[in-house]
């Protein structure tokens, strides 16, 4: 199974560095400001975000982990950029669906969230696609 390396491909480990820092920002507020941030955004939904907030430590802790293996799986690396489109992906039916259901901050505060992601998505999902044409480190 063939593994990529922050050395052949930098833009992939420079994104799940940002992307590894901006989950565990986000999760750690999750888990010790939840209501402050529900009041925020005057959610009228429970959106959980306490168990939101333990899912995106854990995803950073593993980010953390890749990058200091500086190596990644190609499955597993596929696999965060999935994570990271599924995550836009909600985020735009919460928007869609939910629009009433929170502030204009609110709102604004959730769609920040999935363009970051997106931005993050993105720019693994181009590393990857470019990667092929890259030398790949053997198992």
């Amino acid at each position: 199974m063939s593994k990529l390396s922050g050395e052949t491909n930098p833009l992939f480990f420079m994104a799940i560095k940002a992307n590894a820092v901006f989950s565990a920002f986000c999760g750690i507020a999750m888990i010790f400001f939840s209501n402050e941030i529900n009041v925020f955004m005057q959610a009228e939904v429970n959106i959980g975000l306490t168990g939101i907030g333990v899912f995106l430590v854990l995803f950073a802790l593993w980010l953390a982990y890749i990058i200091s293996t500086n190596t990644v799986r190609k499955l597993d690396a596929w696999a965060i950029v999935i994570g990271d489109f599924i995550w836009v992906l909600f985020t735009e039916l919460l928007i869609s669906f939910y629009t009433q259901d929170f502030s204009i901050a609110g709102l604004f505060l959730i769609g920040f969230t999935g363009v970051v992601v997106g931005i993050f998505a993105g720019m693994q999902t181009i590393s990857l696609i470019k990667e092929p044409r890259m030398k790949q480190v053997s198992s």
